[in-house]
Formats: structure tokens, sequence, C-alpha cells
């Protein structure tokens, strides 16, 4: 596991090349991640779904749905708020680089980056709360129901 953290008391999700979409309240600390992988027949090994949290690690039927993201650059972000307003053109090439590599993804200034892996378009985004904060989130870029579909 790797980890970033959270020192604005916010977590922006979305599109790093946009800033973001969607801000929620989050509790400070140190938060986990873990960045899951599907092989698929029309795009190979590609990221699934990206989760970060703080505490303990969540289980997938803990999640509560929180809307969607938008993706107009093939990339995913969950970061602390202060910094996801600060992404200009040298943040993003930095981003372009940890999301190009074979992982997919990465870790740097306050939060995790990756290769939504399959593109542009609106992804759901799943959270945890505890006491009014966020203390875990889930994007899904496959969903396996989807897939067999």
């Amino acid at each position: 596991m790797t980890t970033f953290d959270i020192n604005s008391g916010s977590i922006n999700i979305g599109d790093p090349c946009y800033g973001g979409d969607t801000v929620v309240s989050a509790k400070n600390g140190t938060w986990d991640t873990e960045v899951s992988y599907e092989n698929s027949e029309d795009w190979g090994s590609a990221v699934s779904v990206l989760m970060a949290w703080t505490g303990r690690q969540p289980k997938v039927g803990d999640f509560t749905p929180h809307g969607s993201v938008g993706v107009d650059s093939g990339q995913m972000s969950i970061t602390d708020a202060e910094i996801a307003t600060d992404c200009g053109e040298s943040l993003y090439d930095e981003v372009c680089q940890l999301t190009l590599e074979v992982k997919g993804w990465g870790l740097m200034k306050n939060g995790i980056f990756s290769s939504t892996g399959y593109g542009d378009g609106r992804y759901p985004v799943s959270i945890i709360t505890e006491d009014g904060s966020v203390t875990a989130i889930q994007v899904k870029f496959l969903d396996e129901d989807e897939e067999d579909e």
C-alpha cells in the first residue's frame, strides 16, 4: 500500500487536467491507496478501480454511491483539494508522466493520480462517511456487470 496526506479537510475527485470535479469534506491525515486492474479484450490490462481511505480498510459493501465524475483527459485524481486548484501545466505534465507508465498510476503532491483505464467519460464515485467527513473514496472505471452485458 502507498499513502498520501490530506491537510485541508477537503478532497477533490476528478480529472486532474481540469482541477477535478467533485469536492468533499474529508478527514485529515494519512490516506492509504489501492489500485485494481482488469483484463479487457479491447483494452488489455487496465486500471479498473481507484480507492483511497483513512483508518480501517473498507470493504466493497461499505460504500455508498456519490454520483459520478467526468473525465476528458483519460485520467483521474483523488487529491487534497488545495493542490487540485493548483494544477498548472507543469503539474499536469508530471501527472501525465505518472499515468502513462506501465502501471498507469502514481502518487505525488498529496494525492493519487491514475489512468482511467478506459478513456474519457463519466465514472461512478462511492464514499464512506464518518461523523460528517469522508473517510473512503472509490472510483470505478469498469463495472464487472457492465463488462458481462
